[in-house]
């Protein structure tokens, strides 16, 4: 197969990075998941079981807990968002080749190479296809730059890559 390029910031920006890293730390990463829910079944289960009424706000606090968490996590986010780099921001060329993943932020004269055995998986995320290393997300391509070629045959052509290991 031939090189596969095409342009696009380096990294996702707005709503659209938002929804990644909400994919990323709870709906990816199951034991997180639990762990955030967790206080909130408890407290359900101590409010409903309870006969002491003067711990009614701790229950109260424990079952509200997972949307705090979240929402917190979403203002960190939004914080990142307003003091992020221009090395996030710029303008990248994604060539898929046969050895890996090559990316040319010229505008900052910076280059990176990925090989395949930089990454463990693929996952094909809505907008998106993630490159993990273990558990740590990697590499995000967009898949509406991919203009030349449909985003499954990438997916699969990076896949091949990957597994074939």
């Amino acid at each position: 197969m031939q090189n596969i390029t095409f342009t696009a910031p380096f990294k996702p920006s707005g709503a659209s990075y938002t929804k990644l890293c909400l994919w990323n730390r709870y709906i990816h990463n199951k034991s997180r998941l639990v762990l955030t829910l967790l206080p909130a079944v408890f407290g359900i289960y101590l409010f409903a079981t309870s006969r002491i009424t003067y711990l009614i706000p701790l229950y109260i606090i424990l079952m509200l807990y997972p949307v705090l968490h979240v929402l917190a996590f979403v203002f960190k986010i939004k914080k990142h968002l307003r003091f992020r780099s221009k090395a996030d921001t710029a303008m990248a060329k994604f060539t898929i080749m046969d050895n890996g993943i090559l990316i040319e932020r010229e505008e900052l004269d910076m280059y990176n190479m990925f090989h395949w055995d930089d990454f463990s998986r693929v996952v094909d995320f809505s907008e998106f296809i993630l490159l993990y290393d273990k558990i740590k997300l990697s590499l995000v391509l967009p898949k509406d730059a991919m203009t030349d070629v449909s985003p499954s045959e990438v997916r699969d052509y990076i896949a091949e890559r990957i597994y074939k290991k």
